[in-house]
């Protein structure tokens, strides 16, 4: 491990010239667009230095190196494992020197307003891999104590399990790794987004532009879908997804964007802001995606080649949307275990528990089809015919054979359903009371204690997680009541046409292009 004691603990990215060993990629590359002259937030890097300093007092050298050749935890040992690594960094005591030197320009800073904290990594905006979503970025931090705890947390994000994980898949040298922050003023922006210099969809003689109201948090993170512009590099034509309008401002930042393009010598993906008629640049870093997006790899999408089938029916509306790995993580283990617990209900029923409920392909989370069929088979009245068509809208192998299946069980079904039913009514008053009376608290978490924080997190989880086995138990109570549905209309109508009207009611218009199912 390198530490240079002549560095200083922070210093400002004014483009002076920062060297992205000391200041990460992130902070060096705001520097280089301030050295171009390109307007950029005012922001100043807490080097890895401080870092280092942080590593030393608390004697952590020796932790982190065993943490790094620590095999990845499997899924159901994710938040053990985040939670260890947060209650090391948050525990720590940071030097006076390094303190000081933080607060120094923390404060001046926080007396104009809001700050954002973002981790910038020394393997971080490499040309092979951009690490993006990989670390943790807070926002709209209003005090000292949020900053300080924000910090930790960004050094802390180095040894989480989605960047040990997306190092291990870029084969990323973990020698000499350290964490410097950016402590950046806050933009209030009209729009933001990213754009690419180079088409990652493969247009050609194209840059592409996403955008989306107010900041780009949530574009970056996969929770809003942007509005889509393709800009035509040589005469600077701009087209929007179903003819939208472009605002005013875009040909403008298409031009800059190019003009970044040319000064950095290399196709870029910038990231950057729109406020009160004035363009600000949040980041810039070599592309690093190549053909269509849809298809992008970061290291925590399922194996290709089992013979599991997945579909996003059931999931996709408790998980929308592009996943980042930060997301993917947190939710990932909860609905995983809500789809266990919701099993082990069940009673005598036998299942592989190194098979995974669920899994995210290519971004996107999917829920295991073929796994919730074998538990369905198991069960009295239950089908996996009829798991399918709940989920599906149809059964592939009816379709196939012709082969319908009939619903002689499914009175123990109607009555299983009605007593998960009545249960689903007391969870979901418990959760709601449990809800409400958090929100009634008003908890300030950026001025929690270290350990009070990592408490209040865990126990958001835990409710979370009995939310998700709410829903999961009530889907389960909905396949009861599917079947007994087909029962019922077997009283007027043969089995083919009891299963098809069935189908059609439960599944509603839902189009043919929208329902999916792959094989993973």
């Amino acid at each position: 491990m390198i530490t240079d004691v002549a560095m200083p603990r922070v210093t400002a990215l004014n483009g002076t010239g920062c060297d992205s060993t000391q200041v990460g990629g992130k902070c060096a590359g705001l520097d280089r667009l301030s050295s171009h002259g390109f307007p950029i937030p005012l922001s100043f890097a807490i080097t890895v230095s401080a870092y280092h300093d942080y590593v030393a007092q608390n004697a952590l050298a020796d932790w982190l190196e065993d943490l790094s050749r620590t095999p990845l935890p499997d899924l159901g040992q994710l938040a053990s494992a985040e939670a260890e690594v947060l209650r090391v960094f948050m525990d720590g005591s940071i030097p006076e020197d390094t303190l000081a030197a933080i607060l120094e320009v923390a404060v001046p800073m926080l007396a104009s307003g809001p700050v954002a904290i973002r981790s910038s990594a020394t393997a971080e905006d490499l040309g092979s891999a951009s690490f993006a979503g990989q670390y943790r970025s807070f926002l709209r931090v209003t005090d000292i104590d949020g900053v300080i705890s924000a910090i930790r947390q960004c050094w802390a994000s180095l040894w989480l399990p989605p960047a040990r994980a997306y190092r291990t898949r870029q084969q990323v040298d973990v020698a000499d790794l350290a964490m410097a922050v950016v402590l950046q003023e806050m933009l209030d922006p009209d729009w933001s987004g990213v754009g690419f210099t180079e088409d990652p969809k493969g247009v050609s003689d194209a840059m592409r532009i996403e955008i989306v109201p107010g900041l780009g948090e949530a574009l970056v993170s996969g929770r809003v879908t942007p509005h889509d512009f393709v800009v035509r590099r040589s005469n600077l034509e701009i087209r929007g997804a179903d003819g939208r309008v472009a605002p005013n401002f875009m040909e403008s930042l298409a031009r800059v964007l190019l003009q970044v393009e040319h000064l950095l010598d290399a196709p870029q993906d910038v990231e950057w802001a729109y406020a009160d008629g004035k363009l600000t640049l949040l980041q810039a870093r070599p592309i690093t995606v190549s053909g269509p997006m849809t298809v992008f790899d970061d290291g925590f999408d399922g194996p290709v080649g089992s013979a599991d089938a997945f579909t996003p029916r059931g999931v996709v509306e408790m998980l929308p949307g592009v996943l980042s790995p930060l997301v993917w993580t947190i939710n990932a283990v909860m609905l995983e275990n809500a789809f266990r617990d919701v099993v082990s209900s069940l009673g005598d029923v036998t299942f592989d528990y190194d098979r995974a409920f669920v899994g995210r392909f290519g971004g996107r989370a999917a829920v295991n089809l073929s796994a919730l069929q074998d538990v369905a088979a198991q069960l009295p009245g239950g089908s996996p015919e009829g798991v399918e068509a709940q989920f599906l809208g149809q059964a592939e192998s009816e379709a196939s054979t012709g082969e319908v299946p009939g619903g002689g069980a499914s009175l123990r079904s109607m009555v299983r359903a009605r007593s998960a039913q009545a249960d689903i009514k007391d969870e979901v008053d418990v959760i709601a009371d449990a809800t409400e009376g958090i929100i009634a608290i008003h908890v300030d978490v950026t001025k929690l204690p270290a350990r009070e924080f990592v408490a209040y997190q865990h126990a958001i989880r835990d409710l979370a997680w009995r939310i998700y086995s709410a829903e999961l138990t009530a889907s389960s109570a909905a396949v009861g009541s599917y079947q007994s549905l087909v029962a019922t209309l077997c009283r007027w109508l043969d089995d083919g046409e009891a299963q098809e009207w069935a189908q059609r009611l439960t599944a509603g218009a839902l189009a043919d292009h929208a329902v999916g199912v792959v094989r993973m």
